[in-house]
């Protein structure tokens, strides 16, 4: 009888597991973190939160920097391939693009704006 619960167990616990790997990572949803964006001389990584739609692969959604609350939401599009993904945009008239992976429930990478490489972004999901 427990060999049986205990099988059943891992069975659901594979099932669960291989849908989540079958699927590919989720985008779609509020995130939160930081990225190294060029808004004053001297780069440095302010706050930010994304609100992303993910459907077949394409990304769209909008950008807010909480620091600058008069600054309206940033339109973005972007896609999803695998665990790749990248994000673009026009931040203060300037071009922005946040690349890199997804992991879990964090996306991470590299960071241009205004035509140079910044430095490196990071947000993890809130919902």
């Amino acid at each position: 009888m427990k060999r049986r619960v205990v099988a059943a167990m891992v069975l659901g616990c594979l099932l669960l597991g291989g849908c989540a790997w079958i699927t590919g990572p989720q985008v779609s949803g509020r995130w939160e973190g930081t990225a190294v964006l060029e808004m004053t001389p001297d780069p440095e990584p302010y706050e930010i939160v994304l609100d992303l739609t993910e459907a077949d692969g394409v990304i769209t959604g909008t950008l807010r920097c909480p620091e600058f609350y008069a600054m309206l939401p940033v339109d973005l599009t972007g896609s999803l391939t695998g665990t790749h993904v990248e994000i673009t945009g026009s931040l203060m008239a300037a071009p922005l693009i946040l690349e890199g992976e997804v992991h879990r429930q964090t996306m991470a990478g590299t960071s241009s704006h205004r035509g140079r490489n910044s430095g490196t972004w990071e947000v993890t999901r809130v919902n």
